[in-house]
């Protein structure tokens, strides 16, 4: 299966997505992996929360989903992450009737499965050391996000912080060190294929500043 994205971690540590719904976590000294399967679609971005234990993902049917190595499911998933914000965790999922991941057509690919292009998760960057991640689409926006700890330790739920005007589809980002600093690769087009497009957006790289204030 094709590898969508990946990233690295300072514990020698590499997760990889790709279009088999997976995420695999890479031992590169034991040269081992795991593999962590989605409940949704092919996954298109990830990036370490800390260390080389958690991680979130991100893929076509617009959802952001958390990881750690110590669940084979995520540990809760945003869903409609550039859309309609909703979240649920994969323990109360069912229960709560959440809506599921659209089935599988049955011609064609699951890339045009009955979701809207603009919303598919197109990158995702992490600020190293904190818990400030940033994701992409093509909804106009670069979305900001919060890691909630969960209550047994790790990283649990996500909180949206806000949102930057991004015009077109934000195929790649940065966040500098600092965690005031935001770059994105912009583009008329989605990175892995023509499936939409933003006609009045220009392909180019996009930078944001910003002051965080004291609490």
């Amino acid at each position: 299966a094709e590898v969508f994205a990946l990233d690295a971690a300072r514990t020698e540590r590499v997760v990889s997505v790709g279009h088999d719904h997976t995420c695999r976590l890479w031992k590169i000294p034991e040269e081992s992996h795991l593999v962590f399967r989605s409940p949704s679609m092919a996954q298109h971005a990830v990036a370490f929360v800390s260390g080389g234990s958690e991680w979130v993902s991100g893929g076509c049917d617009g959802s952001l989903q958390v990881w750690n190595t110590l669940k084979k499911k995520p540990v809760s998933i945003f869903h409609n992450a550039h859309k309609g914000l909703h979240q649920a965790s994969t323990a109360d999922a069912d229960a709560a009737g959440d809506p599921q991941p659209p089935s599988p057509p049955s011609n064609g690919s699951w890339a045009t499965a009955n979701v809207d292009t603009n919303c598919w998760i197109q990158s995702i960057a992490a600020c190293k050391g904190s818990d400030l991640i940033a994701s992409g689409a093509g909804d106009g926006f670069i979305r900001l996000w919060g890691v909630n700890p969960s209550k047994h330790g790790g990283a649990g739920t996500l909180k949206h912080l806000g949102e930057l005007p991004a015009a077109g589809f934000v195929n790649g980002l940065a966040l500098g060190k600092s965690g005031r600093l935001c770059v994105a690769a912009v583009g008329q087009e989605p990175r892995l294929g023509r499936w939409g497009r933003v006609a009045e957006a220009r392909n180019g790289l996009l930078v944001h500043r910003w002051e965080v204030m004291q609490e």
